[in-house]
């Protein structure tokens, strides 16, 4: 029994159990996992001569496509662990070793040596071996099982780093790793194109290279493309290799032929980053296609989110440099210029908030650097050349009102200098600057009230007794389609960093706590109030709607937003859909304004009892209303969403998207579509183990199809090759199931989803106190429930022998307690 087979291991030897292998922590890739690690030791420094002849080995297409690893190891003080843990000769320079996963991590050596080994004698010493190749992995696991788009796409992955390799070494390119994410922010608006490859200019693959080398490559993607796979894919590559597909006819022959699809995609989704990333990609190498009549034939999304403002500083990237390469200034400026008050507000938010004085400046430098170079810096250069001086200077004063940026003038006149404009140079530095932190009203309310406009109530000298009410007024469904967020201006609150700069003679506080009175006064100021006198303001766009004493009626609120002809989020995004019926994004965002409100509706009717007791039912007439128009939209998005969909970051999130609600199970309508859809779920994660946001879609409409068949459906998946056991369905995912089901005490729910894990934990040692919290906490408490004695007696004995015990030998006797386990508490309180 493995159980008890752990325990008297733990018992005479607690601390093995805890200790990751030292050659684990030196060789970081030897972790035990699905598949085993190649590794290629060379005994010596790296900086030995030696070294990269060995390094070239690894890079050869043979051992590239088996991934092999190059591991250099000093004969320093873990030369001994290295020679028992591989069973190495002392006078081996080399080896050749597989790193096996398993209870505990093995290392077996299947070659070594002094010379330098030929690539044909490691391949045949790993067949000997039985090692597979990463390609032949998976190859062979797509025959049985063709659908399944991660294994499809850890193929492409593998197949694009062999194909690179190849190409660098047949044309003696030097290349370096793409920039990382922010460094590429940095240059966005610097260069010829987002992607530079001025570097590999006049280089071209003869075509029977280029169809050995990128064929296989080419042949699985242009199938991906062709099946509309290509959408549930992450174009990661493009942050971090080289776009050297411009040396392959092929690649440039397929990325031209599917280019339109992805312009096709972004009209119709034109928020999403990645694929503009992808799409500029694709120009870079094909030299195809126009960023601006791209651009000109789209539509923004209606947006309440002033991160997702438009256009996105991907777009703006690629419409500056296709224009910069025209020298067509006049549009740079006009772009860039309009885009401003947007940009002004982030840059002005970026703060330096360090704990000391000399990491403070660092950080204000940094920022500075950062704002000038992806924002600043392009747009004035864009505005002198269009003779635009007057704008240009505005922009520096904006940038002047925070001391942070103190520097600005400096750099606004040098580059006014570098374009020969000595004229321009001098009257900047002579500008004058507003007073540093003096109070800019325009630009506190902008952040406060921000861009695109939503409407805000604010609040100054709110009673600690009134918040309930205020948050009872706002929770209101007849206001909830408003979006209506509270400001709460309490002479006790302190201010955030970024308001704080504003305001006149009060200095950065670092990590204080003392309260700051400015800001009601800066509010009171604004809308003449009284000083000391509860008073609320309802704005919108920077303008004050109405405002009066005490706290306004939901009444009053309504009357006032209908008045104005405040436009709902809700109804901007369904007009946007009647115009872009095929716009995914929209229908995404409604989707999920709809679910909002529906919640809130929903939480009006049951109380703290929504979302927990199952018993509960909406009438008809209250779910039409309620769940009504979500579940159309529900329909015509669902299945896109679980078969083509992307996983939006915020998707990851269960309680953040619109497919996913703890409040479903209170209406019949949820339920029919539960019994449809569920079946389509469950055959998409079985294509698609790993995305997270289709196991909470699964999860939402699981439990309204009857119990939560979490056991059967994760025992259906077909193991991943190159995947650990606990990466499907991933903790993420686990924790979030683990909370539903704890919510509505549904004890055997809880059993199913952690007791594999459970397992698994004990094979590999890995006790420690989260996982406790997270997962084991839950599971003892529903062994508990369902009087399994047995298994929560079980459970404590391992874990009384681990160093986490003292830690968490409370919780267990306080849970066996209040389960009313009293003489369990009893025992575990003398383990």
């Amino acid at each position: 029994m493995r159980l008890v087979r752990l325990i008297t291991t733990i018992a005479i030897a607690t601390s093995a159990l805890f200790t990751v292998p030292l050659v684990a922590q030196l060789v970081p890739s030897a972790i035990p996992s699905w598949n085993p690690r190649i590794l290629l030791l060379y005994v010596g420094e790296s900086s030995d001569p030696q070294c990269k002849l060995f390094q070239d080995i690894c890079r050869s297409s043979e051992l590239a496509e088996m991934r092999v690893i190059f591991r250099p190891q000093p004969r320093n003080d873990y030369y001994d662990t290295f020679v028992r843990e591989y069973g190495l000769a002392r006078s081996s320079t080399w080896a050749l070793a597989v790193v096996e996963p398993g209870i505990t991590v093995s290392y077996r050596c299947l070659l070594q040596g002094t010379e330098l080994p030929l690539v044909s004698d490691i391949q045949n010493a790993l067949d000997r071996g039985g090692i597979k190749s990463v390609t032949r992995l998976l190859r062979d696991f797509l025959k049985t099982h063709p659908d399944n788009i991660d294994v499809r796409a850890q193929l492409l992955q593998v197949l694009r780093e062999v194909a690179e390799n190849a190409t660098q070494h047949s044309m003696g390119l030097k290349t370096e790793t793409a920039l990382s994410e922010q460094q590429q922010a940095r240059d966005f608006y610097s260069g010829t194109a987002l992607f530079d490859t001025t570097s590999f200019k006049d280089k071209m693959l003869e075509s029977e290279q280029d169809a050995s080398i990128w064929g296989p490559y080419a042949q699985v993607l242009d199938a991906i493309f062709n099946s509309g796979d290509w959408q549930m894919l992450h174009p990661g590559w493009v942050l971090n290799h080289t776009p050297l597909e411009i040396c392959s006819p092929t690649m440039i022959q397929i990325y031209t032929r599917h280019l339109p699809k992805i312009e096709a995609y972004l009209v119709e989704n034109p928020h999403d980053a990645r694929y503009w990333l992808l799409y500029g990609w694709m120009v870079s190498i094909t030299k195809h296609s126009s960023v601006r009549s791209l651009f000109d034939r789209i539509l923004p999304t209606p947006w309440n989110d002033l991160n997702s403002s438009w256009p996105n500083p991907e777009v703006l990237s690629l419409l500056v440099a296709e224009e910069r390469a025209r020298e067509n200034w006049g549009y740079i400026a006009e772009m860039l210029m309009s885009n401003w008050p947007v940009r002004r507000q982030v840059i002005l938010n970026y703060t330096a908030f360090s704990p000391s004085e000399e990491s403070a400046k660092a950080t204000s430098n940094r920022l500075l650097d950062s704002a000038w170079q992806n924002h600043v810096k392009p747009l004035i250069e864009s505005l002198i050349k269009s003779n635009r001086a007057p704008d240009a200077e505005t922009v520096i004063l904006d940038m002047a009102k925070n001391s942070t940026y103190g520097n600005i003038q400096r750099l606004a006149a040098g580059l006014a200098l570098n374009l020969g404009r000595q004229d321009l140079q001098y009257k900047w530095l002579a500008l004058e600057t507003p007073e540093k932190n003096k109070v800019d009203m325009d630009a506190f309310l902008a952040r406060l009230f921000p861009t695109p406009p939503a409407p805000r109530i604010v609040v100054t000298n709110l009673e600690e007794s009134a918040n309930q009410q205020i948050n009872k007024i706002l929770r209101d469904s007849r206001l909830a389609v408003w979006g209506l967020s509270p400001v709460r201006l309490n002479q006790n609150t302190e201010l955030p960093v970024f308001v704080r700069q504003l305001l006149p003679d009060t200095p950065v506080q670092i990590g204080g706590t003392k309260p700051n009175q400015k800001m009601p006064e800066l509010v009171r100021r604004f809308a003449r109030w009284p000083v000391d006198e509860t008073f609320w303001g309802l704005f919108y766009d920077n303008t004050m709607l109405a405002d009066g004493s005490g706290l306004p009626t939901v009444e009053k609120l309504v009357t006032e937003l209908e008045l104005a002809r405040v436009q709902t989020f809700a109804n901007a995004l369904r007009h946007h859909i009647s115009q872009y019926p095929s716009n995914f994004t929209a229908k995404e965002r409604l989707l999920r304004e709809l679910k909002r409100i529906a919640e809130l509706k929903v939480k009006e009717k049951f109380g703290e009892a929504a979302g927990v007791d199952f018993t509960l039912m909406l009438t008809e007439e209250e779910d039409r209303d309620i769940w009504g128009e979500f579940a159309l939209l529900y329909v015509q998005t669902f299945p896109f969403f679980m078969e083509h969909g992307r996983p939006v970051a915020d998707l990851y999130e269960f309680e953040n998207n619109g497919w996913t609600s703890n409040y479903f199970m209170h209406s019949e309508i949820m339920k029919d579509l539960a019994r449809e859809f569920l079946p389509r779920a469950k055959a998409c994660i079985e294509r698609r183990p790993t995305a997270k946001f289709l196991w909470y879609a699964w999860a939402a409409l699981s439990d309204l199809n009857g119990k939560m068949q979490f056991k059967d459906l994760r025992e259906s998946l077909a193991p991943l090759p190159l995947h650990n056991h606990t990466d499907i369905p991933g903790v993420d995912v686990m924790r979030g199931l683990v909370q539903r089901c704890w919510i509505r005490s549904d004890w055997q729910g809880i059993i199913d989803v952690v007791e594999w894990y459970w397992e698994i934990m004990q094979e590999r040692g890995q006790f420690h106190q989260h996982g406790w919290q997270v997962y084991l906490s839950p599971l003892l408490e529903a062994y508990l429930h369902l009087d399994k004695s047995r298994e929560a007696n079980e459970l404590i004995s391992v874990w009384s022998y681990t160093p986490a015990w003292p830690h968490i030998k409370q919780s267990a006797v306080d849970l066996a307690k209040k389960c009313g386990k009293e003489n369990l508490g009893e025992r575990w309180e003398r383990l």
